[in-house]
């Protein structure tokens, strides 16, 4: 290639479209960097708030737990005694309850009811046909005499 016939204003030209070329690769390397500063601030917002959520759905299952924990309590307390179906869903709700940092009171509560004397259900064979389903409980498969 023959550079004679290059003059300064040729020179200067190229050197000008250098610069720009610089100044453009520049601006958007930085922008690239900003882009991802944003991208990660959002993320760390995005996690804040589902942590949020998932603590006051937590809460919610918990006051919902010790609700239903303290009037089974109080039921089979004042009764004397808990079914064995009874006794295997008080003791599911407890498990869950104190998974997830339920009272130590609620909790005392529960073994105590735990330690009551057990009942079988009373099983009946029912010819379904002629029921008044509103005399009797639904579970695990079978109709129970309320």
């Amino acid at each position: 290639m023959d550079f004679s016939n290059f003059t300064l204003a040729n020179l200067l030209t190229l050197a000008a479209i250098g610069a720009t070329l610089w100044k453009i690769f520049d601006v958007s390397y930085k922008l690239r960097k900003r882009y991802e500063g944003l991208e990660t601030r959002v993320k760390t917002l995005e996690d804040k708030q589902e942590q949020s959520e998932s603590k006051e759905i937590k809460h919610a299952m918990r006051a919902i737990l010790e609700d239903r924990l303290l009037q089974s309590c109080k039921h089979h307390l004042s009764k004397g005694s808990i079914s064995l179906e009874e006794l295997r869903t008080l003791t599911r709700l407890r498990a869950g309850y104190e998974g997830l940092g339920g009272l130590p009171d609620i909790l005392a509560l529960c073994k105590r009811v735990e330690a009551l004397d057990t009942t079988r259900d009373e099983v009946i064979p029912v010819d379904l046909r002629s029921v008044d389903i509103n005399d009797y409980l639904v579970g695990d498969g079978v109709l129970i005499k309320k």
